[in-house]
């Protein structure tokens, strides 16, 4: 059986420790292949040599375009016991574009089938949680009816995946419980998301197993996410709107601070595109922005004259006074953006600690249309480098804003 897919979102690149290809890629033949969408599922901490917390606080760096396909980057989450613990807290899976929770024989303890059938249950009905990985693969022993059932309910995506059914992987039992999720899910009307977990490049939208069983079940093809991008992505926003209906302050506040050396042109420019930006989209309740300087020399001044007298031409009014960075920054807020490589090794010397340094980035690295390294400083230049500094800041501010856009999928 062939179908057209347009995505998979359970892949694993070098950064998990047993896998062989890296993210560029994995990007580029998900391209090469025809699809739309790529996501990234890192295996998180209790796999053996997989990725320690950080990496995944660092992921806005990476963009979420690459080779003309969209990247939604997360993890696969190991889930622990029959009580549903997960390895992964609040506070890092608030950083994941998609989460992904999975039974893994390394690092599960086992219960009695309804034990297990009722951990996994919980994990369903985890608002943070969008996929569950492999649960017909055999590593537990498990009830599906009332884990179909739940899905069901809770708007969470059973995966079919390949890689379990491959002979290779000894999963004896793979082929009769996918049977058996399939024909429930279809009893059910519950939509079923293919998964490749390709842990190499060559194996990306790899469903020839996984479609064996939709042909036998003669399963919907309507029911089946990976037909269409747009159907993913409804499923997701209708979950997340479903599990908090009325608890809007689940949603967390993203908080950035963009530092130049003297918070007077480039900065104060990134704060107020980036605050109008905001305002566009709606976003005034997630999104808090700040600028700061290096330098306490401008301390309580405005903006410098000619770089307000640019940016009002385009409708921003800098009104920001400048301030220094302070040690209180590095707590408050989750993203730190230098504007150029002196920025950025100087916020680096302030940081307090390893966890406050993983929050510094590059404003450029955000850019989509601009091929640059860095803001230039425009105070000892002429008009034209002020509208350089403008150009670059709105394209990297755009960037930006779509990476924290995918994060709210």
């Amino acid at each position: 059986m062939k179908i057209k897919t347009e995505l998979d979102v359970h892949t694993h690149t070098i950064a998990s420790g047993h896998a062989f290809s890296t993210l560029q890629e994995m990007a580029k033949a998900a391209s090469d292949k025809g699809l739309k969408l790529l996501g990234i599922t890192e295996h998180s901490s209790r796999i053996p040599g997989s990725c320690d917390p950080i990496y995944f606080r660092n992921l806005h760096v990476v963009p979420r375009q690459m080779y003309g396909i969209e990247l939604l980057l997360g993890a696969e989450i190991n889930i622990l016991d029959t009580a549903g613990h997960l390895d992964m807290d609040e506070f890092y899976l608030q950083k994941l574009d998609l989460r992904i929770a999975g039974i893994h024989s390394l690092c599960y303890q086992q219960g009695t089938v309804e034990e297990n059938t009722q951990g996994l249950e919980k994990v369903i009905c985890n608002p943070y949680i969008h996929i569950i990985s492999h649960p017909g693969d055999g590593t537990a022993k498990l009830q599906f009816e009332p884990l179909v059932l739940a899905a069901k309910e809770h708007h969470t995506l059973l995966e079919i995946n390949n890689s379990s059914l491959k002979p290779c992987r000894g999963k004896l039992e793979a082929r009769g419980n996918n049977l058996e999720i399939l024909r429930l899910c279809k009893q059910y009307e519950v939509p079923v998301i293919l998964g490749s977990d390709a842990h190499i490049s060559f194996d990306i939208a790899d469903y020839d197993l996984a479609l064996e069983l939709v042909a036998e079940t003669e399963f919907p093809e309507s029911l089946i996410m990976n037909t269409s991008v747009t159907n993913f992505k409804t499923l997701f926003k209708y979950r997340i709107k479903q599990c908090f209906p009325i608890h809007k302050d689940l949603k967390f506040m993203k908080r950035i601070l963009f530092v130049c050396l003297g918070n007077i042109c480039r900065s104060s420019s990134a704060e107020e595109i980036m605050r109008t930006f905001i305002a566009r989209e709606g976003l005034e309740h997630e999104i808090e922005v700040d600028s700061a300087g290096i330098s306490s020399y401008h301390r309580g001044e405005l903006p410098d004259e000619r770089m307000r007298m640019h940016a009002v031409r385009r409708g921003y009014h800098l009104t920001h006074r400048s301030r220094p960075v302070c040690s209180d920054d590095f707590y408050h807020f989750d993203m730190i953006l230098g504007m150029d490589d002196r920025n950025i090794d100087a916020l680096k010397e302030k940081a307090p600690n390893l966890e406050s340094e993983a929050k510094i980035g590059r404003m450029t690295d955000f850019c989509r249309e601009k091929v640059v390294d860095y803001v230039p400083d425009p105070y000892y230049g002429g008009a034209q480098g002020f509208e350089n500094v403008l150009d670059i800041l709105e394209d990297a501010c755009e960037g930006l804003l779509q990476s924290l856009n995918h994060q709210n999928i």
